[in-house]
């Protein structure tokens, strides 16, 4: 799903070594972007099936909000 240099993490960092292009680094920000929106999503269709499955009633809560937050 994510493409990442494993081999060297600290090879965008721009304290290892000679500064990341702008334009690369505006790149890198907008994937991530994109990543975490998908992420998001992916989160909130989860959450909704666990609210309307109940989930939450399981584990005595009143609602889905209250297991969220674990009141």
């Amino acid at each position: 799903m994510f493409e990442t240099n494993l081999a060297s993490p600290a090879a965008d960092c721009p304290a290892a070594g000679s500064p990341v292009p702008l334009e690369r680094l505006e790149a890198q920000i907008c994937e991530l972007a994109g990543h975490l929106a998908a992420a998001t999503c992916r989160f909130l269709v989860l959450l909704a099936d666990f609210d309307a499955r109940r989930g939450w009633a399981s584990w005595e809560m009143t609602s889905c909000a209250a297991w969220l937050t674990g009141n």
